[in-house]
């Protein structure tokens, strides 16, 4: 998004010369009926009201936008800081040592704070995400088939000796 100076110097440009047809007005002497001349110029220093009010106006909405740009860009940041906090709860763990390498991020115990040992699914984890693995009740070869709802990715490893 562009916040445009110049849109705010023409306001300013506008008014200026709006100050200064007024001036012209001021100058005038004469009949009680206006003038050609005064009523042009009444003509003029309207048109640059109005285009003054206008660069106003766009100068507002550009304000209000930027406005809006800095509360997403605030709330990203605090979201960032809030993930960073969160992610040191957990550690990345091999859960299916010497048969064939599964990773997941498991929650520290001295993080636990009260809740319950769980993994979280690593590809999620890298995007940010906190997303329990769901483990099926059915062993298949000693090894039990845990699930990432967010993401769908499937993990086979053991029972819960591996917490």
């Amino acid at each position: 998004m562009n916040f445009d100076m110049t849109t705010i110097a023409e306001a300013g440009t506008s008014l200026k010369t709006a100050t200064e047809i007024v001036k012209g007005l001021k100058g005038l002497k004469g009949t009680a009926a206006p003038s050609r001349d005064a009523e042009d110029k009444i003509s003029e220093l309207y048109g640059i009201i109005l285009s003054a009010h206008g660069s106003a106006l766009a100068a507002q909405t550009s304000q209000l936008s930027l406005l809006q740009t800095v509360r997403d860009l605030d709330k990203k940041i605090s979201d960032f800081e809030t993930w960073d906090r969160e992610k040191t709860r957990y550690q990345m763990k091999d859960v299916n040592p010497g048969r064939g390498s599964v990773f997941v991020y498991a929650l520290k115990p001295e993080a636990a704070g009260g809740d319950p040992p769980h993994f979280l699914c690593a590809k999620c984890f890298q995007h940010r995400l906190k997303s329990p693995l769901h483990g099926s009740p059915n062993l298949e070869k000693g090894q039990r088939k845990h699930f990432c709802p967010e993401c769908k990715t499937e993990y086979m490893f053991g029972s819960a000796q591996n917490r």
